[in-house]
């Protein structure tokens, strides 16, 4: 896996201080070009829309998955390109320039899902102290945890010193997340032993690491039964794109618990 600094040289006959898109050939991911990008520092902006200057990103083979599948589940649509060349999302972090939402001023930092691009247009909605939401009309019907963006300054588990490890390693720790809930609320279905797949893959590292912090912290076994969760902790039954897993109180705290301390989170 790689995290990169990424806004550097661009391509033949693009300079280095314009707006830039990375694109891939849709039809053969081996085929890339770097074009003038769709948004850049002149952006006109409509109400409700912030200017975001993507500043680092990491890249890994999940990212090439994106592209592998991205027909078949729709990655492609998240930020559209010309006619048969597509950009592959990734994680990151980027800055607002510019802005026209009163609760979003430039200046703020974002981490989020972002394209190979130097800029990227967000239209700011469901606004907290914590996040918020792109609620672009090509996004609407897109799974909503794509669509959210974490305020650094307000967010616990961010540390400017591990913007590295924070691109790599959150988007795979909610579904570890996720993993290790779902086995707990039921009572990991009286199993005493539980064997994960693809050793090396995040998702794989992060659930046992899980796991075996709820069986230290709660002194019980994984095959005893688990206490149910708090109704008040608990996703909401129905997702919409201002209601999340990775906002709940019980996310947060076990992500700060864990993001750190994981095995394997040093190395990969």
């Amino acid at each position: 896996m790689l995290y990169l600094h990424p806004i550097g040289g661009a391509g033949a006959g693009v300079a280095m201080t314009d707006a830039v898109d990375f694109l891939v050939d849709r039809s053969d991911l081996r085929r890339t070009a770097f074009r003038p990008g769709r948004h850049g520092p002149d952006s006109a902006l409509e109400s409700g829309q912030v200017l975001v200057r993507i500043d680092r990103f990491a890249f890994t083979a999940n990212n090439v998955t994106y592209g592998a599948v991205a027909d078949l589940i729709g990655y492609w649509n998240f930020f559209p390109a010309e006619e048969g060349w597509g950009r592959i999302p990734v994680w990151g972090f980027g800055d607002v320039v510019r802005s026209r939402h009163d609760a979003v001023p430039a200046g703020e930092r974002l981490y989020g899902y972002f394209p190979m691009s130097t800029h990227v247009v967000l239209q700011a909605d469901c606004v907290s102290a914590t996040g918020l939401v792109d609620a672009s009309a090509h996004r609407a019907a897109l799974p909503p945890f794509y669509n959210q963006y974490s305020r650094v300054a307000a967010d616990p588990g961010y540390d400017t010193a591990r913007e590295g490890e924070i691109a790599l390693f959150p988007p795979l720790f909610a579904t570890s997340f996720l993993v290790d809930d779902f086995l707990a609320d039921r009572g990991f279905f009286d199993a005493r032993a539980a064997v994960l797949s693809s050793a090396s893959s995040k998702t794989a590292l992060g659930s046992p690491s899980s796991c075996r912090r709820r069986g230290a912290s709660s002194a019980e076994s994984p095959g005893s039964p688990h206490p149910p969760t708090p109704p008040s902790w608990r996703a909401p039954a129905t997702t919409t794109r201002c209601s999340a897993t990775t906002r709940s109180p019980r996310f947060l705290a076990r992500r700060r618990r864990s993001l750190w301390t994981s095995p394997g989170t040093g190395a990969s």
